[in-house]
């Protein structure tokens, strides 16, 4: 295969293009292009806030985590 092969620096170059699609899966839950959260809480009558911290808390920031795990080669990808 060849992105097996192809390197960017000490970083295989598949390794950077999946750590790129899991940091952009994030996108929904991340204030502020996530509108559908704000209309929602609108239809829900509560706070926007109270809805974003359990998101970021519980999503983006595992979720970028496992991202830059990937990127810098702790967490293996089986191809």
């Amino acid at each position: 295969m060849i992105l097996k092969f192809a390197h960017i620096g000490n970083c295989k170059l598949l390794e950077a293009v999946v750590a790129i699609l899991v940091f952009a899966s994030t996108e929904g839950a991340s204030p502020p292009a996530s509108g559908s959260i704000f209309i929602a809480a609108g239809l829900t009558d509560c706070r926007p806030e109270a809805t974003f911290y359990p998101l970021i808390k519980y999503f983006v920031i595992p979720i970028t985590l496992v991202g830059w795990l990937i990127a810098m080669g702790y967490l293996p990808l089986f191809v």
